[in-house]
């Protein structure tokens, strides 16, 4: 496990190539909603299908044109979106 100043050394080497694995709760303050908030994308179905269905690809095959709408929905509402402060202290290498 890397220490804090360890941490830090390599954010600020412009050489070093970091990876953050964050949870959904990040793009929340963007807008975007986590899958299993209230009004999250796995607890908001369809009138006939729960969310978790939609993400098969037996439902795909059966319904493609229900699971496109959904997906398409998803990246409309991640297209119009504003960088937060989150992203903005993951990008900051001070």
């Amino acid at each position: 496990m890397l220490l804090n100043d360890e941490i830090r050394s390599l954010l600020k080497d412009d050489s070093s190539q970091v990876t953050v694995l964050s949870g959904a709760g990040i793009y929340a303050e963007s807008g975007i909603p986590t899958l299993r908030g209230a009004d999250g994308y796995w607890a908001v179905g369809s009138n006939v299908y729960m969310p978790q269905e939609m993400a098969t690809l037996a439902m795909f095959n059966k319904h493609s044109d229900e699971v496109w709408q959904r997906y398409l929905f998803r990246s409309d509402t991640c297209m119009h979106v504003v960088t937060n402060a989150g992203h903005f202290a993951l990008a900051d290498k001070t």
